[in-house]
């Protein structure tokens, strides 16, 4: 594998890898283990989770969107902690020059 390669033009770049031999159906390229991964269940179970029982509106199984926004206010919580966070090595490694929520500003952060 060659790591990190990047794909994309100008600001909009982004890293990910190249196989450099052939790659067999359903072998492992790289495993994490779980307690790794940012998951659904990893976010929902958190320090979190009272937030999301009180708001089911949002962040409930039944809204269409309830998953993915457990997920995205676990990452901005955890993004807020800074080097607190058990995870901050994970976001050291994101990248930083597209416009992504994770990236901006912390002025515009707190705006929104």
């Amino acid at each position: 594998m060659l790591y990190p390669a990047y794909f994309g033009e100008g600001d909009a770049k982004y890293p990910g890898l190249i196989a450099t031999e052939n790659i067999e159906p359903k072998e492992a390229i790289i495993t994490v283990p779980s307690r790794l991964a940012i998951t659904g269940k990893t976010c929902y179970y958190s320090e979190l989770k009272f937030l999301f029982d009180e708001n089911p509106e949002v962040f409930g199984a039944n809204q269409n969107d309830g998953e993915d926004n457990v997920m995205l206010a676990f990452v901005l919580y955890q993004i807020g902690l800074k080097e607190k966070s058990f995870w901050y090595p994970v976001f050291q490694t994101w990248p930083k020059d597209t416009d992504i929520l994770v990236t901006w500003p912390e002025e515009d952060l707190e705006h929104l």
